[in-house]
């Protein structure tokens, strides 16, 4: 019987442990009031959620454009940073450390394809890509996106942006400051 409380003890404390990590590592709880999600996608974007007016500014940029990417890797097509960042075992560091040398701003966490290789062409505009793909960015299991790290707590986060109501979205066209011409 004490070894079972015992047993039943050192659980409880497991359990509440990695609870208590789950919420100190979470986005929402930072205490920065913006939380910034990179999204690689056919038209790579930022979302930067403002946490006390509840504003989400939307940034894409263009995926032909030549960008930099931090730690000596100097110039590479914004298209092709995500297999970069898999050939250097990365894990969606070259990603997110590519959105922040863009945006001049921390990125909590992006938003990859579960699949590698360079980013898909489309004639679409990017406010309608944004509309019709924002459900299927949602990183669920089985989905065509995952969260690069990040917990539960990030990715009802991100489902909770991605939701958010049109009013609350502003569209930035970054696209022409990352021109390829």
């Amino acid at each position: 019987s004490k070894k079972v409380l015992l047993a039943l003890g050192l659980g409880i404390a497991v359990v509440v442990v990695i609870i208590w990590r789950i919420i100190a590592t979470s986005s929402l709880l930072s205490s920065r009031e913006r939380v910034t999600v990179g999204v690689y996608a056919t038209h790579p974007f930022v979302l930067s959620y403002n946490k006390h007016s509840t504003i989400v500014t939307v940034i894409w940029f263009n995926p032909r454009a030549r960008v930099y990417i931090p730690g000596g890797y100097q110039w590479y097509p914004f298209g092709s940073v995500l297999l970069l960042d898999q050939i250097e075992k990365k894990q969606g560091e070259l990603v997110r450390r590519t959105f922040e040398e863009l945006v001049g701003a921390p990125v909590d966490f992006v938003v990859i394809p579960r699949s590698t290789g360079p980013l898909s062409e489309t004639h679409d505009s990017f406010v309608t890509f944004f509309y019709r793909e924002r459900g299927r960015l949602l990183p669920w299991f089985g989905g065509a996106y995952r969260i690069s790290s990040g917990n539960s707590i990030d990715h009802y986060l991100l489902a909770s942006i991605l939701r958010s109501r049109n009013d609350k979205l502003l569209f930035v066209d970054a696209s022409a400051s990352t021109d390829s011409d």
